[in-house]
């Protein structure tokens, strides 16, 4: 993550592609289907990779607030 935000989303999707690589591996996909496939998977990450360019713009102007440490008494 770029500001330290899970992106669970993100994880869930990585999660379900993965589950499907030993069936995909077993019972290949006509041509037509995996060409599909990769024009949705490049769809999917060319909209991640617009969202974090847009939190990357985000983040200097706008910092996040970070608790000062607490000091000890001396």
């Amino acid at each position: 993550t770029i500001d330290g935000e899970p992106r669970l989303d993100l994880c869930e999707t990585i999660s379900e592609v993965n589950a499907l690589l030993p069936e995909l591996v077993l019972n290949p996909k006509r041509e037509a289907e995996i060409k599909q496939m990769h024009a949705e998977l490049l769809e999917l990450r060319a909209a991640y990779n617009l969202v974090m360019q847009k939190r990357r713009e985000f983040l200097p102007s706008n910092p996040p607030y970070i608790k000062p440490a607490i000091q000890p008494d001396k």
